[in-house]
């Protein structure tokens, strides 16, 4: 166990009554007294954060990240995969139906709103599938992806995640799909429904470079038909997100997040699930 870590649970102890010790504030002790740790996360599969393995177990970058942290403050893991969208899964720390949220989950300006977010864990690059016939004529073999903003373009991303916001953002004038998953709105990527199609690099991979845990098999002219075009408009910062009055919860992950950062144990997890830094 780390000393910063447990210096922080130290600082953070509470008052020692007559009839019971306090030994950490309400929002670390309600979890020690449980002995269990309750993580909320998005419903489906999505590698290589979190999906079911060939054992029938769950595993990927989260379930290790949550699965240390729950090693350190002592107690029992539990994934509550309960959100049918991501933008669910503040209402879940709302509603206390879970503690923490650790599941792929970006930061944003409008999702810090209602909730606490650490420090990210990771920043991941994002990315635009392309179809080749339907923008070769748009783009003529460019990168610049703000001539596609237009009315007889349609784009397509998830729906009630930040991509559908950065969709919007980015492309105002174009029509937006949304999907609920990645592999319906590749579809129409593929049929030419769509001109192009929002995701993280994570998504990215899972097309370009397939690995047993991504359970995706593209078609054999997927290159040739789509073009993935690196957005190098910022990154997408995917953070730790707990209810908005857990404030020694939050101080307690910020530590977690940034010791953990520091020491590289977070980049071999990432790269154990061939996950680099800003992809």
């Amino acid at each position: 166990m780390s000393r910063l870590i447990a210096l922080v649970l130290m600082c953070l102890a509470g008052f020692v009554s007559v009839s019971k010790a306090a030994d950490f504030p309400p929002d670390l002790q309600r979890i020690k007294d449980r002995g269990e740790l309750l993580v909320a996360a998005y419903v489906n599969d999505i590698p290589p954060f979190f999906f079911t393995d060939d054992r029938g177990e769950l595993a990927g970058i989260d379930v290790d990240i949550a699965s240390k942290l729950a090693e350190v403050l002592g107690v029992r893991l539990r994934f509550l995969r309960i959100a049918n969208r991501f933008d669910e899964l503040p209402q879940i720390l709302l509603e206390r139906r879970a503690d923490v949220v650790i599941s792929a989950f970006s930061r944003s300006i409008k999702r810090a709103q209602t909730v606490r977010f650490t420090e990210p864990y990771v920043n991941l690059g994002r990315v635009l599938f392309l179809n080749r016939t339907g923008t070769v004529s748009i783009l003529e073999g460019k990168s610049d992806f703000h001539a596609l903003n237009r009315p007889d373009v349609a784009i397509g991303a998830n729906e009630g995640g930040v991509y559908a916001d950065l969709a919007r953002e980015m492309f105002p004038a174009a029509t937006i799909h949304l999907y609920k998953t990645h592999r319906v709105g590749t579809a129409d990527l593929l049929n030419g429904t769509l001109h192009g199609y929002l995701c993280d690099q994570p998504c990215a991979n899972a097309y370009n470079r397939p690995r047993e845990w991504h359970k995706i098999k593209p078609p054999d002219d997927w290159g040739l038909k789509v073009r993935t075009l690196p957005l190098h408009v910022g990154t997408d910062p995917v953070a730790m997100a707990v209810h908005h009055d857990d404030s020694a919860l939050h101080a307690f992950l910020n530590v977690y997040v940034a010791e953990n950062r520091a020491n590289g144990v977070f980049s071999a997890i990432t790269a154990k699930y061939g996950l680099n830094e800003g992809q």
